[in-house]
């Protein structure tokens, strides 16, 4: 349901994207047309097909998204060893990538493995086969080191198997309705106390255990207990915006403080006047000058969290004052970029080769004909020199990389 939304949203642009779709349907079995995905990139209205169907898949299915797909042994190897990968297809249904072990041309193969993939967004170079929950990757986007293979003969649970098995199912029932007050009209009613519960606060550390990890059907049995605990531990990121100027000891009548599990979030509250009464973003009031706001970054281990509002549309984490105090003021994505440009130098004083040389010296990807995120900079001569702007980096969108480029060359 999930991929079909995507795929609604997506497909109204121009029809050339929906036949690319059909030329690489069966891709996850290698049965498609390859080429589909690199004729994608050259159509002139790619990035912004790209940065559409990057904000959809975000929405719908998380960033990351876990996803699925048998390789064989010899695939995984090649993409171990660092080798430059193909575009791929993922499902996101794990019985799907389980059930092309019966087609024929698999069936007595014992070189097949189901593999677990945590997929950036921005990977996701097209859509596939609907009805196969497929999406094609750029491969060189995700770590060979964080595949995980799937041992069948390994115990998996679903969200709803964790509810039961760590016995949460009075928490799971009633922490969405008693979360309401809160998340419609900023009324903390229950808030405090179920912080201080420890069933909330568990179910509450499953839940964004589940959404970090790329989680999102929770019907899927792809979890251990296990992986869980060892999460417990690991340290998490969260965020949080304002206006004025930022005081970690800020007077509060209440005992914990809101952050937002999800980074693009936290420009509602940094940039909009009005989002202190409401959390609803229909309800913004008016925009805030840039330096009248702030943004903050709290990292901390997943166990520290006292609550995840999981049903609002805030991501909304809740956490100690003490905890909070810790957070740091962070610059702005933009800002980052920007000074990484800057330092260089003056493109308007570079020849497109003085420019393409310094930028590759300064570590930034090489440009090859199929890339997907790119921004036009021009060299002193006035000819462009089309460059991939963080794309191995995965740093911004393609909209927010361009225009730094554009600054940077202004």
């Amino acid at each position: 349901y999930q991929t079909m939304q995507i795929v609604a949203e997506i497909e109204k642009f121009d029809k050339f994207f929906s036949d690319m779709r059909e030329a690489w349907v069966g891709g996850i079995a290698d049965f498609g047309d390859p080429q589909a995905a690199i004729n994608m990139q050259h159509h002139p209205q790619y990035d912004v097909y790209h940065e559409a169907l990057d904000r959809a898949v975000a929405e719908h299915l998380g960033d990351p998204f876990i996803a699925y797909r048998l390789m064989s042994r010899d695939q995984i190897g090649e993409w171990q060893s660092g080798a430059d990968m193909p575009a791929i297809a993922v499902t996101t249904e794990l019985s799907i990538a389980k059930a092309f072990r019966k087609l024929a041309s698999n069936r007595g193969r014992d070189d097949l493995q189901v593999v677990q993939l945590s997929v950036p967004s921005s990977a996701v170079i097209m859509l596939g086969h609907s009805g196969e929950h497929e999406l094609v990757v750029d491969a060189n986007y995700i770590s060979a080191n964080e595949i995980q293979f799937l041992n069948e003969g390994v115990k998996r649970y679903s969200y709803w198997d964790m509810v039961d098995h760590y016995g949460l199912e009075e928490e799971a029932a009633t922490m969405n309705d008693l979360a309401l007050p809160w998340l419609n009209d900023n009324r903390p009613g229950k808030i405090s106390s179920m912080a201080r519960k420890p069933g909330y606060r568990l179910l509450s550390q499953l839940r964004l255990f589940m959404k970090l990890a790329g989680h999102r059907n929770y019907a899927n049995k792809v979890v251990t207990p296990k992986q869980f605990e060892a999460a417990l531990n690991k340290p998490i990121q969260l965020w949080r915006g304002g206006g004025g100027e930022y005081d970690p000891d800020y007077a509060t009548t209440r005992s914990w403080s809101s952050f937002t599990a999800d980074e693009r979030r936290v420009k509602t509250f940094s940039q909009y006047d009005g989002t202190y009464g409401t959390n609803m973003p229909g309800q913004r009031l008016s925009t805030r000058d840039a330096d009248d706001s702030w943004e903050v970054a709290l990292t901390l281990p997943l166990k520290d969290i006292l609550l995840y509002l999981s049903n609002g549309y805030d991501e909304e984490v809740i956490v100690s004052n003490k905890v909070a105090a810790r957070a740091q003021i962070v610059e702005s994505l933009s800002e980052s970029i920007l000074m990484e440009l800057q330092e260089i130098g003056d493109p308007s004083q570079m020849t497109s080769k003085e420019l393409k040389d310094q930028l590759e010296d300064a570590g930034w990807a090489k440009v090859d004909d199929g890339d997907t995120a790119y921004s036009n900079v021009y060299g002193k001569e006035g000819s462009p020199w089309v460059v991939k702007i963080l794309k191995v980096m995965r740093r911004g969108s393609a909209s927010t990389r361009f225009q730094c480029a554009m600054q940077w060359y202004r």
